[in-house]
């Protein structure tokens, strides 16, 4: 309350201030410490509290008044039959050196000479009641003027979130559609609302609890006294620039004392605000500027808020406390048309009934629950979106079971379509489509328009593919209409492009071939590919050469091996050693063969090397297309 409390002088006055208490007051922690009441034994407590204090007690029976001192309480046992029961007595000084009891039993009455000590007793009850009234406190007003004048006091208190809910009658083909709108207001406030004026605010305000009632004190350091010799004071010369507390002089004084309630806590973002509360007096008030600016000598700059929208109910409103009640805001005829919506994530098998609402009233419709009602008959409920002027929403509110969706989905590859060199590298590209089927079996007596949501896997549409209505992320929306008493299918095709890349030093004359034939690629370069497909294909032919040498040349050398284990085993005879020289003669001629071998394969080697030192230069003066 305190961080939102507005006051308004209507007659020119000022305020001095505004006195609230907190609760942590001096007298709380010194004067009343020492009062102690409980529930169940208030009378004795409060006595045994007040040792030393000057009372004068009356006693039953027309007996003369005692007065005195008390000086405590004491509990005597007396035995009554077999039970022990104990009787309390209060003990007075009721002199100098004399003391007297006096049982509690005879005592009617007690009263405090002090008249100190009975207000402390009378704040002690004002607090005792406010921990009873957490919600209430008591504001001083010090309104400062001339004549009889109006005070306006506001503040902002915490409220429950109003609700809205719609109904929505829809009309037949040549009806207009009606849209009700009911707002629910609770009443969490300790007090009736009665004919107040109310203000129903839509929005998400900053709001916050920030406690200003509590006293704020700061830790002071504790400096120790110094040791050191002290050193003789002096006057100090007087600053002509301090300026000294006055004497303010006032015309006429009086103070206005307020019950209000103290909730400390600001209001929530959407918060029901009677103005007859809300200003302190029936039927609200609009703060005049010039009043509100004489009200509290500072100076403000304020702005229009644009953030929130405010329904202000004309006709006076009556709620009692605790209660709620159902405010009617709207009732209206609506645009909007009826249509089917399916949606494969809602569900699979049948579309939903749908309403597409345009929101053509003039005001900023608050999101609720929406019951929807068809020829005069409960039709299904939906939630509706908070909808500013001429939005619009579809509001799915039922299952149409006379229609019946079967969804498949076909693919295929497309040729390559475009070629592209950049650098070393060489990308072909083809595209992928996705033909995604709805087909719908029908059996209303009338066609309906149909939204259908479409969730792509792929990034673009074919040419073929409709327009969507509406695109947003991860989502496309489609209008088909949906023919009576029979089938129909409606395809939504994307495409999604593919791209290999391939070095291009390591092509194969083929590849190189099967792009020169082609007619992705431009003209100017084609002459340049057929002299790298060249010594591609050389390359290859010298690099397939090679290894015909190295196959010849393993089987050779497997050759040698056997025939050198086979001289091993050979003896000393005529037969022998006609068979050992075959075989020397043999691995004559084959060491004769490998060294011809590696001589061919360091030719060629060389003369891969050198294709492969053309090819590099080729692709480096082949220019990027």
């Amino acid at each position: 309350v305190l961080k939102s409390l507005v006051a308004l002088d209507t007659g020119g006055g000022s305020f001095g201030s505004l006195g609230y208490r907190s609760g942590h007051g001096a007298f709380t922690d010194d004067a009343l410490a020492g009062i102690s009441i409980e529930r169940d034994s208030a009378f004795r407590d409060l006595v045994d509290s007040l040792q030393g204090a000057r009372v004068t007690v009356e006693l039953k029976g027309g007996e003369p008044e005692i007065e005195g001192r008390i000086l405590g309480l004491e509990a005597d046992e007396k035995r009554q039959g077999d039970d022990k029961i104990k009787e309390h007595h209060l003990v007075l000084a009721v002199g100098k050196g004399s003391l007297q009891r006096v049982a509690l039993r005879d005592i009617l009455r007690v009263k405090l000479n002090d008249d100190t000590l009975g207000d402390d007793l009378d704040r002690l009850l004002d607090r005792k009641l406010s921990g009873i009234k957490k919600q209430r406190t008591t504001l001083v007003v010090d309104a400062r003027g001339t004549g009889s004048r109006e005070i306006v006091l506001g503040y902002a208190v915490e409220a429950p979130a109003w609700k809205t809910s719609y109904r929505l009658l829809i009309g037949g083909e040549k009806e207009e559609n009606l849209l009700q709108g009911w707002a629910l207001v609770d009443n969490a406030t300790a007090e009736d609302w009665r004919e107040v004026e109310l203000s129903l605010v839509s929005g998400l305000p900053v709001s916050f609890v920030h406690d200003l009632s509590s006293p704020r004190r700061i830790e002071r350091p504790v400096v120790k006294a110094p040791n050191a010799a002290p050193v003789a004071g002096r006057w100090l010369e007087k600053d002509e620039n301090v300026m000294m507390p006055s004497e303010v002089e006032l015309d006429e004084d009086y103070q206005l004392s307020v019950e209000m309630e103290a909730a400390v806590r600001p209001a929530p973002a959407r918060m029901a605000a009677p103005r007859a509360r809300m200003l302190a007096r029936a039927g609200g008030a609009t703060a005049d500027r010039e009043n509100f600016a004489n009200s509290v000598q500072a100076a403000v700059e304020t702005k229009s808020l644009e953030q929130a929208f405010a329904y202000t109910i004309t006709t006076p409103v009556s709620i009692p406390a605790g209660g709620s009640a159902m405010v009617p805001l709207l009732q209206q005829k609506v645009g909007g048309r009826k249509l089917l919506l399916y949606d494969a994530e809602i569900r699979g098998s049948n579309p939903m009934c749908a309403f597409e609402l345009r929101n053509d009233t003039g005001l900023v419709l608050e999101g609720g629950p929406l019951t929807v009602f068809e020829e005069g008959s409960y039709a299904g409920e939906t939630m509706l979106n908070t909808l500013a002027k001429d939005q619009s929403q579809i509001a799915a509110y039922a299952v149409e079971l006379r229609v019946k969706v079967e969804v498949s989905t076909t693919s295929e590859q497309h040729a390559y379509h475009k070629v592209t060199k950049r650098g070393n590298m060489i990308y072909r590209s083809y595209n992928h489509l996705l033909r995604t089927h709805y087909r719908f079996t029908s059996a209303t007596e009338n066609s309906m328009h149909c939204y259908v949501n479409h969730r792509p896997t792929h990034e673009l549409r074919h040419a073929d593919c409709p327009e969507p209505v509406e695109e947003k992320e991860g989502l496309w929306r489609f209008e088909c209409e949906v023919p009576a008493q029979r089938a129909y299918t409606f395809t939504v095709t994307e495409v999604r492009e593919h791209v290999e890349s391939i070095d291009v030093p390591g092509l194969g004359h083929a590849f190189i071939r099967d792009l020169v034939d082609g007619e992705l690629i431009p003209d100017r370069v084609r002459g340049k590919l057929g002299e790298l497909a060249d010594l591609a294909e050389e390359l290859d032919r010298q690099k397939n050469e090679i290894e015909q040498l190295k196959k010849k040349q393993r089987a050779i050398e497997a050759d040698q091996k056997r025939l050198r284990d086979n001289l091993g085993s050979i003896g000393a005879s005529d037969h022998e050693k006609r068979v050992r020289k075959r075989y020397l003669d043999k691995l004559e001629k084959q060491e004769d063969e490998l060294e011809r071998i590696a001589a061919e394969m360091g030719q060629k080697r060389r003369r891969v090397e050198d294709l492969e030192r053309q090819i590099r230069q080729k692709v480096e003066e082949l220019e990027d297309f």
